[in-house]
C-alpha cells in the first residue's frame, strides 16, 4: 500500500490508500475515514477491475512523477491455499508494471535532491509532492547529525507552517535531537492529528524531557480521542507509577473500542508498579485498575482459535468478507442454514460462481480446510452463533457422518451441487 500525494492526480485522490487487490484482480484507492480514535477506509474507486485471473497487482507506488505505478505478478496461480509453490502451471518468466496517471495533468518534475544541502533539503519540506518530501526525510537521515541539526535549527526558526514543522520534528527524532520548545508548539496546536503525534514524540523524547509526565497528562485530557489514546501508549513506553496514574485518567472520559484496547494493554503493562499509587485514584479509576488486573487472559473458543488462525484472513474479523471476492458469514443462509451442506464446503472446499445476500461472488475458490471432525464440527459450530447468526452447533458425530457419505471426493463442491 502506497499513500497518494501528488499534484498529478485530482484532489479528490490525494491522501487516499493505493492497494493492489491481488486476490480480486483489482486495483483499488481507498480514502481514510476518522473514526473516534481510529481510522476506517472507504473505497473511493477501483482504476482498474480485470476480468483476467493473471491480474495480480502485487506491490504498489506513486513514483517520482506522480503516477500510479503497480507491480503485476500476472499470474492466474497463487500460492496462498489454493496452489503450491511447486505447480508446474505458474509463470516464473513473466510480469508487468502498469503506469496509470491523470489525463490532461503533466507529469512532476523533480528536483535533484541528491546535489542539495542540508538547508536546501529542508526546505524540500514544503514541497506539496508526498514523494519529493519523503526522500529529502530519507537523504537527511544519512547526512551528518550536525550538520542535519543545525540545518533544522534554522529552518525552524525561521517560523514554518505546522505540516513543515511536522516533517522536521521527524527529521530530528531520526537523529535523536530533541527539542522541547517544537514540542511545546505541536501539542498546542489546532489541529488534534498534530496534537497526537506530538504525545507520541513526547513519549519517545521521555528519557530527556523532565517535565514528559506533564505534557502527557495534558495529552490525556485533551478533547479529542486519538490525542488520549497516543498518549496512553507513550506512557506505557514511559513506565513507572506516575504514568499508570495518568493514564488512568482516561477512564473518566468518553471512549472508543480502540482508545479502551490501548488503555487496558497499558494498564495489564504497568499494574505490577501500582503500589501505593492505588490510594491516590478515583473510585472509577480504582474500579478499572481492579477490573483489568482481576481479569486472565480472554478466553477463546477451540472454534474461535481455528476461525482465527485459517478463516479470517479471507472472511474478516467479524464476519464481513471482502466485496466480490470473499462471502460474508455475518448474517449468511449459507452459514444458518442445511449443516450438511456447510460441513461439505468446509470440507472439501467450494469453487466458481456463488451468490451470496444477493451478491456475486467466485472469482477466488475456497480450499478444503483440511480439518479432523472434532476441529471441523468446533469452527462451524462457532461462525453459526457468530457474527450475528444464531444457529445450533455442529456435532462430530455430523462431521463423521458427511466424511464418510463423501468419502470418494475430491474435487470442491459448485453451488450448483449443493442445490444453491
Amino acid at each position: 500500500m502506497d499513500i497518494v500525494g501528488t499534484k498529478a492526480m485530482p484532489a479528490s485522490l490525494q491522501g487516499a490508500a493505493f492497494i493492489g487487490g491481488y486476490y480480486g484482480n483489482t486495483l483499488d484507492l481507498h480514502r481514510f475515514v476518522d473514526e473516534g480514535s481510529g481510522f476506517k477506509t472507504e473505497r473511493i474507486v477501483s482504476p482498474i477491475i480485470s476480468s483476467s485471473k493473471a491480474f495480480r497487482p502485487v506491490d504498489v507506488s506513486v513514483g517520482p512523477d506522480g503516477a500510479l505505478y503497480a507491480c503485476d505478478w500476472f499470474n492466474a496461480v497463487i500460492g496462498h491455499y489454493q496452489a503450491s509453490y511447486a505447480d508446474p502451471r505458474r509463470d516464473r518468466s513473466h510480469g508487468r508494471i502498469w503506469r496509470l496517471t491523470a489525463k490532461g495533468l503533466p507529469s512532476v518534475k523533480q528536483p535533484n535532491l541528491v546535489s542539495m544541502s542540508e538547508s536546501d533539503l529542508f526546505a524540500q519540506l514544503g514541497s506539496p509532492e508526498r514523494w519529493t518530501r519523503y526522500q529529502a526525510r530519507r537523504l537527511l537521515f544519512h547526512r551528518s547529525t550536525e550538520k542535519v541539526v543545525a540545518a533544522a535549527d534554522a529552518f525552524i526558526a525561521k517560523g514554518r507552517p505546522e505540516a513543515q514543522l511536522l516533517e522536521a520534528v521527524g527529521v530530528l527524532q531520526a537523529h535523536a535531537a530533541v527539542r522541547p520548545a517544537l514540542l511545546d508548539g505541536l501539542q498546542s496546536s489546532s489541529d488534534f492529528r498534530i496534537r497526537a503525534y506530538a504525545a507520541r514524540v513526547a513519549g519517545e523524547w521521555s528519557n530527556q524531557l523532565p517535565d514528559v509526565q506533564a505534557r502527557l497528562a495534558k495529552a490525556i485530557a485533551d478533547k479529542h480521542p486519538r490525542v488520549r489514546l497516543e498518549a496512553v501508549v507513550a506512557l506505557s513506553h514511559v513506565g513507572g507509577q506516575t504514568s499508570l496514574r495518568n493514564a488512568l485518567g482516561v477512564v473518566e472520559q468518553p471512549a472508543d473500542k480502540f482508545l479502551d484496547y490501548a488503555l487496558k494493554q497499558t494498564v495489564r503493562h504497568l499494574a505490577p508498579t501500582a503500589g501505593k499509587v492505588v490510594a491516590e485514584l478515583s473510585a472509577p479509576q480504582a474500579a478499572y485498575l481492579k477490573k483489568v488486573v482481576s481479569s486472565g487472559p480472554a478466553v477463546i473458543s477451540p472454534g474461535q482459535a481455528i476461525y482465527e488462525a485459517l478463516c479470517l484472513n479471507c472472511h474478516q474479523a467479524a464476519g464481513q468478507g471482502l466485496t466480490g471476492v470473499y462471502p460474508p458469514l455475518a448474517k449468511s443462509d449459507w452459514v444458518a442454514g442445511d449443516v450438511q451442506t456447510l460441513i461439505k464446503i468446509t470440507m472439501h472446499g467450494l469453487a466458481g460462481p456463488t451468490k451470496v445476500q444477493g451478491k456475486d461472488y467466485g472469482l477466488v475458490p475456497m480450499p478444503p480446510m483440511g480439518l479432523d471432525d472434532q476441529q471441523l464440527a468446533d469452527v462451524l459450530t462457532y461462525v453459526r452463533s457468530a457474527f450475528g447468526n444464531k444457529a445450533p452447533s455442529v456435532k462430530p458425530d455430523e462431521v463423521k457422518a458427511v466424511r464418510e457419505a463423501t468419502k470418494g471426493r475430491t474435487a470442491p463442491w459448485t453451488a450448483a451441487e449443493l442445490g444453491k
